[in-house]
């Protein structure tokens, strides 16, 4: 279950470069974010648990994936979820809109009531029992 993923540390998708004024997370604050992180890294190496868009994505579980409209991780994210398709990965997109990341944290809100009602729609789908067949 990923919400607003930081899955990539060249932060160079569209959102991850026009969103510098949002409030919240923007542009500036992911690429300090990302600086900050990899500090310790020589030579700009990214260790592979470091960027997981940059990763093996075969064998991977049922995934969700969550972005904000107007949030720098936006594209990432989006990005992330195809290339789960393309590896036969099923994954639940839940885009949402008119959204800055950490919508989510006004529980008054419809949209962040809806987002929530969604992940735990897919929490219940991924963690219930598997259903063998009578004839197995």
């Amino acid at each position: 279950m990923l919400i607003y993923p930081v899955l990539d540390n060249t932060c160079s998708t569209a959102s991850a470069t026009e969103f510098v004024d949002v409030p919240l997370w923007n542009a500036i604050s992911n690429r300090r974010m990302w600086d900050m992180y990899l500090s310790r890294y020589p030579g700009g190496v990214t260790p592979p648990y470091a960027a997981p868009g940059h990763g093996n994505l075969r064998d991977l579980p049922l995934s969700y994936v969550e972005t904000a409209e107007f949030d720098p991780l936006r594209d990432e994210g989006l990005d992330y979820a195809e290339a789960l398709r393309a590896e036969g990965i099923e994954v639940e997109v839940n885009a949402t809109r008119q959204t800055v990341h950490g919508y989510d944290a006004n529980a008054a809100s419809d949209i962040a009531r809806q987002s929530l009602s969604q992940r735990i729609r897919f929490l219940e789908k991924a963690f219930a029992p598997a259903t063998t067949d009578a004839n197995d």
